[in-house]
């Protein structure tokens, strides 16, 4: 922000720099998604060479073309991006970190229409 600038939520309240979060709780949080996010792709790109190895046994006798190496790495990556991700970011939503819990605050212009 530059001088001058306030920061306000969506209800009109200003924003201090008490209510940033500091060192350590950053880095809880920090922490907390990386090794939730990082472990399961970790996990689901060994599931995928496991399960590539059982159903295509001579892998592992040959070098193998190069797609049975960027098949397990891309399914991962797509199963971890848009599957496990997003129950992450909301676990760590609902979860509080020794006195700070994330919220997620709508700007008024991008907040979904009410349904009837």
């Amino acid at each position: 922000m530059g001088q001058g600038e306030e920061n306000r939520t969506t209800t009109g309240r200003i924003l201090t720099e008490a209510d940033e979060p500091t060192y350590q709780e950053s880095l809880r949080v920090g922490w907390a998604l990386l090794w939730r996010g990082t472990g399961s792709f970790i996990g689901l790109l060994i599931a995928m060479n496991l399960l590539l190895m059982s159903l295509i046994p001579e892998v592992t006798r040959t070098g193998g073309p190069l797609w049975v190496a960027l098949l397990p790495l891309s399914i991962a990556t797509v199963f971890s991006a848009f599957l496990v991700m997003p129950f992450v970011v909301r676990g760590l939503a609902r979860r509080s970190f020794q006195g700070l819990h994330i919220r997620f605050i709508r700007d008024h212009a991008d907040r979904p229409a009410a349904k009837p």
